[in-house]
């Protein structure tokens, strides 16, 4: 280990303490919320974790399409700072930092143009002109794909970042990462009922949606009016049997006397159909 790292690692130890001790709170508390209280719970730890490192400016970009399209998805920053365009199309503004992210690589820049590649450094003045010193940006992946980044700066002094506090910040990455895999699985699932319900609602004929196991799952409002009509015909028939035949069927799963009654809406609309044909060709 060098000089510089030892130095380094020396000086970081007190924001290595307290990142340790928020990702120990933090960690187990954003993997058991439920979905719905993740968005809340990830705002609350970026700011939970710009405090315990002592620097200026945290966010997560996340990625679509690959890296062709990303935003800022959620940020904080110290007062005074100039505040992140939060769900801002982003892919123009930064080609180079989204290509090397994507490609699953940890940047690391303590100093301020300095430390850039020559071809970064005309996309990166921007952010060194508004006073950026320091910065780091880690890859958000659940080992198939990049999801986005991670970055953390620094406006008030350069920061060195020793290798026990990178292995830190790669621990605090992999946490966000399972949390914004978990609200984008959540947002895909509501999506998805959404769409579900939605076609449901424009069926007019009468519906219903079976899970694997053959139990009903969704019925719409067309099967639930023939549902009705089916259970008064039903009424009707069991005062017409005997009492020990009406007690046998009342006996049968409901689920299987329901599938029938569904059976005989669709025979029944089909012999329908049948009739006007005939009686009405074209």
């Amino acid at each position: 280990m060098s000089t510089a790292e030892i130095e380094a690692g020396s000086a970081d130890l007190p924001a290595r303490v307290r990142l340790a001790a928020f990702l120990a709170e933090v960690a187990p508390r954003l993997q058991r919320l439920p979905p719905d209280q993740l968005d809340g719970a990830i705002r609350a730890a970026l700011e939970g974790v710009l405090e315990a490192l002592d620097m200026d400016r945290i966010s997560i970009t996340e990625f679509s399409l690959g890296a062709k399209s990303y935003r800022f998805s959620y940020a904080h920053w110290r007062p005074g700072l100039p505040p992140l365009e939060v769900g801002v199309e982003k892919a123009a503004s930064f080609p180079w930092y989204a290509a090397q992210v994507q490609r699953g690589r940890k940047l690391v820049f303590s100093r301020l143009p300095e430390d850039l590649p020559q071809e970064a450094r005309a996309e990166f003045a921007p952010l060194v002109s508004i006073g950026m010193k320091s910065l780091v940006l880690l890859p958000l992946d659940d080992d198939h794909e990049v999801v986005g980044c991670l970055a953390i700066s620094s406006f008030r002094d350069h920061r060195e970042f020793s290798p026990e506090l990178l292995s830190r910040l790669d621990l605090l990455a992999s946490v966000f990462a399972g949390a914004l895999l978990r609200s984008r699985f959540e947002s895909k699932l509501r999506d998805a009922r959404d769409l579900s319900r939605s076609i449901m609602v424009s069926i007019t004929n009468a519906a219903v949606v079976l899970d694997r196991e053959g139990r009903v799952t969704a019925v719409n409002e067309a099967l639930g009016r023939a549902r009705s009509i089916l259970a008064k015909m039903c009424s009707r028939l069991m005062l017409s049997f005997p009492p020990d035949t009406a007690t046998a069927i009342l006996s049968l799963n409901f689920s299987m006397l329901y599938l029938a009654m569904v059976a005989l809406t669709l025979a029944s609309m089909d012999s329908v159909k049948h009739f006007r044909q005939s009686r009405c060709p074209e």
